[in-house]
């Protein structure tokens, strides 16, 4: 996993925080102390003390005054699916973050049953969703399920997250909905980004705030991060033609038959996980394939083959906190698929087919 500089100074702060040498309301270090004894850029500072404030173990009033949150400590995780899931904290923490769900997927996306009930018997500030095209799921909600999840906001007055940064890439048909369209109280907050249609090192995106636009400027204002001008003119001006529009068409395109040729392969190489099932589900647009290898599969000798062959496929629990997703892998389609990588599929499939079951 990549390490970044900011972790050189972070990590002893989170451990400090952790053992109780840091206590709430405690003042940080400025940037300016942090660069000069770590000898770090104004930038890896700063980027250092967002990650913390993201994980709720600081607060920041400007982008040069930190202090300890009064909520540093987790008290429970509450999963409502890979698609939906809720992180709870004390009742004296302001927000709530959404993490990997470990329940099993059910057919609709969402276990609405369970999250109703931990809305009922629990503070719950905000919800984090991707209904289009999840990943690594690649599950879509329906339009149902999506109004369905709305009214359940409404009804605890609960922000949405709605994260929609593969809502563009569906194959065929409409482009699906978002949450945000059932919206007529400002409680969804949508956003997007253009790194997964133009190009990944723009680092450029979009909100559409509700009620909540005021709050999310000033934290903007508060991080301290700009935007580059250059990269933000350029997208104006490309949304604009209908080159843009043409590109996605084309784009779809070639998504969708990459992820067909590794769907036909999957199946075709792999051992089913049960008579009735595929190893992998063609996906409806998105960037990754979820599939399942039969439970008795050795997993460690799975994955090393993988490696020695120059695979990449990633395992489940990787998306989990526990093991209900040790059989599952996902595959990303997103570069091109030659077929050298096919035939390389179909020698691992032949291997784990003879020796790789326990």
């Amino acid at each position: 996993m990549k390490k970044y500089k900011y972790e050189i100074f972070t990590a002893k702060l989170e451990e400090a925080i952790e053992k109780g040498h840091l206590q709430a309301g405690d003042a940080l270090p400025t940037v300016r102390a942090i660069k000069e004894t770590y000898q770090l850029s104004t930038s890896s500072v700063q980027s250092g003390y967002d990650y913390l404030v993201f994980k709720g173990l600081v607060k920041s009033s400007t982008s040069i005054i930190y202090w300890i949150s009064s909520c540093n400590h987790p008290t429970g995780y509450y999963c409502c699916r890979k698609s939906v899931c809720i992180l709870r904290f004390g009742s004296h923490c302001p927000f709530a973050f959404a993490c990997t769900g470990d329940s099993p997927t059910p057919k609709g996306g969402i276990r609405f049953e369970l999250l109703k009930k931990m809305c009922g018997q629990h503070a719950i500030k905000a919800l984090v969703v991707t209904p289009n095209f999840h990943n690594p799921t690649g599950i879509l909600l329906t339009e149902e399920n999506k109004e369905k999840l709305y009214q359940l906001a409404v009804q605890y007055q609960m922000p949405i997250l709605e994260n929609d940064i593969y809502g563009d890439l569906y194959f065929q048909g409409e482009r699906p909905i978002n949450i945000k369209n059932f919206d007529t109280r400002g409680l969804v907050l949508t956003f997007s980004s253009f790194s997964k249609t133009v190009a990944p090192g723009l680092r450029l995106g979009w909100l559409a705030a509700g009620k909540y636009f005021a709050q999310a400027e000033r934290l903007k204002f508060a991080l301290g991060r700009s935007v580059s001008p250059l990269n933000q003119e350029v997208i104006i001006r490309l949304l604009q033609l209908p080159s843009y529009d043409k590109h996605l068409r084309i784009f779809r395109q070639n998504l969708e038959r990459q992820a067909m040729q590794l769907v036909r392969q999957f199946n075709a190489s792999f051992p089913s996980p049960s008579p009735d099932a595929l190893t992998v589900q063609a996906p409806k647009g998105g960037y990754s394939i979820w599939g399942q290898l039969p439970a008795t599969t050795d997993k460690e000798a799975f994955y090393t083959h993988c490696t020695s062959l120059g695979i990449s496929l990633t395992p489940g629990e990787t998306f989990s906190f526990t093991t209900a997703y040790e059989s599952n892998f996902r595959a990303v389609y997103a570069q091109r698929i030659t077929p050298e990588d096919l035939t390389l599929i179909k020698a691992l499939g032949d291997q784990l087919k003879i020796t790789m079951y326990r």
